[in-house]
Order: C-alpha cells, then structure tokens, then sequence
C-alpha cells in the first residue's frame, strides 16, 4: 500500500495542500458574506441606472434601467485574495518562509499571480461601478489560474524544502 511516511517530498506535497485549501477558505469569506447577505436580507436593494442630466428632473425616471445582482465582484475578491497570499508566500515572512530556491517554474507562477491579481482588481473596478460587459467568463478564468498559480507555488515550495 501507498505510505506517506517513507517519502518526505509527498509528504509535504500533502501538507502543503492542506494548508492552501485553508488559505484559499479565507478568500472565501466576501463569497459566504454575499450569499448571506442575498439570501437572508428583509429588502433586496436594487441598483438603478439612470441617464444624466444637468438639471434633475424626474421625468427621466422611465429610462431608468435596474442593474443585475451580481456575484462576480466578490469572485475578484476572492482572486486578489488568492493571487496575493500566493505572492507573498515568496518573501522570506514568518517562521516557515521558504527556504528554496525560485525555479524557472516558479517564476512563470509569479507572472501568472501577479497577472491574475492585477486583472482581478481591474474587473473588481469594472463590477464595481457596472461598466463590465459580459466580464464574467473572464472572471472565473482569472480565478481558476490565480487558483493553479497558488497551488502549484505552495506544492513546489513544499517539495523543494522537504
């Protein structure tokens, strides 16, 4: 049978993952607050836009349109959060900073982190003040390589420390 005991590298591999998953929960905290939010509120709040005028009048109230709830802003949180701890997981911080050398893998992983973090604080801008245009594909697929660069940092790190 398969034993983690006599191989260090897997070992770690194991712990290292078990550890990004609990990092990865903190991000998850603005998602749970959303959902709450949503699901249990007395009176949903909804978002109207209005074109502009110099004078406000009120007869433009017809051409105001209702905005779309959406999670997507949360899902950027969640990304900055993940690309971020990834990142900093480099710099030598704290008792188990990390202690091996960067590879040329590595730094394809930090390109692909901090690329995601950017792009997920610009779509937080985008969402935040609706002018995304259909954006939401993107935003789950800076999510799922802000994800992979964040594991396969901490996995990496892991083994080459062990």
């Amino acid at each position: 049978m398969f034993n983690l005991a006599k191989t260090p590298r897997r070992l770690a591999a194991w712990h290292a993952t078990a550890c990004w998953i609990g990092e990865t929960c903190i991000g998850l905290i603005p998602l749970l607050a959303f959902t709450i939010m949503h699901k249990y509120a007395s009176s949903p709040i909804q978002i109207i836009s209005c074109p502009t005028k110099a004078k406000l009048d009120y007869t433009i109230i017809p051409f105001c349109n209702a905005l779309p709830d959406n999670i997507s802003q949360e899902v950027c949180i969640l990304t900055v959060v993940i690309s971020g701890l990834a990142v900093l997981s480099l710099f030598s911080l704290g008792p188990r900073a990390r202690k091996s050398p960067i590879t040329p893998f590595s730094y394809f992983l930090i390109v692909a982190a901090i690329l995601s973090l950017l792009a997920g604080a610009i779509l937080y801008a985008l969402f935040g003040v609706h002018i995304d245009r259909g954006a939401e594909t993107i935003t789950y697929w800076v999510l799922a390589i802000a994800l992979f660069s964040s594991l396969s940092l901490a996995i990496e790190g892991a083994i080459l420390d062990a």
